[in-house]
């Protein structure tokens, strides 16, 4: 029987190596997971839009009479360092944006009132190059042509205050939408 001396330099060079190996790994899915977080927001921003042109050439003519507007609204929430997005298609009215069918407000403090909370993956979103004015904007289409009254544009989003991840434009004209990445 032979005494145990300790790991040869061989042991332990092949134990750093994998360690290294899985902290590589784990670094590319941690990249791979906010790529996917930020496409889904970017996504989801896209499909707010659709609901948003949907909702308003559904609107009856007599609330249509009545002044009320669909819009989709976006608001910058900060807490602290963390930054969220938060998007509401509803009925603009002077308290807020109000849901289409329950006619209940978006509530700063309540999550579950906005339709989506985008991930604190996306850092900044710019619209037509500029801070989202008053950390808010609007987009508001014309129900009997479907063009842009107010928002249109384009709308980039960044994984970091320099660096793009992709942008949606908003054509006024048309209504249409799409996504670049």
């Amino acid at each position: 029987m032979t005494k145990n001396k300790g790991y040869t330099l061989v042991e332990a060079l092949i134990v750093i190596a994998i360690m290294a190996v899985l902290a590589g790994l784990s670094m590319y899915s941690i990249g791979v997971i906010r790529d996917a977080k930020r496409s889904a927001a970017v996504t989801t921003f896209d499909n707010q839009i659709s609901s948003c042109v949907v909702k308003t050439k559904a609107v009856s003519e007599v609330a249509d009479s009545s002044g009320k507007v669909v819009c989709m609204y976006i608001k910058k929430k900060t807490s602290g360092t963390k930054v969220n997005y938060c998007i509401k298609v509803g009925y603009n009215t002077s308290a807020g944006v109000a849901d289409v069918v329950s006619g209940k407000l978006a509530d700063d403090a309540d999550e579950t009132t906005w339709d989506a909370v985008l991930p604190k993956d996306v850092v900044k979103i710019k619209y037509n190059d500029n801070d989202l004015v008053s950390d808010e904007q609007k987009i508001i289409f014309n129900k009997s042509d479907g063009s842009v009254e107010v928002g249109s544009g384009k709308y980039t989003f960044y994984k970091s205050d320099s660096e793009i991840y992709a942008t949606i434009y908003l054509d006024q004209t048309t209504g249409k939408h799409y996504i670049r990445y």
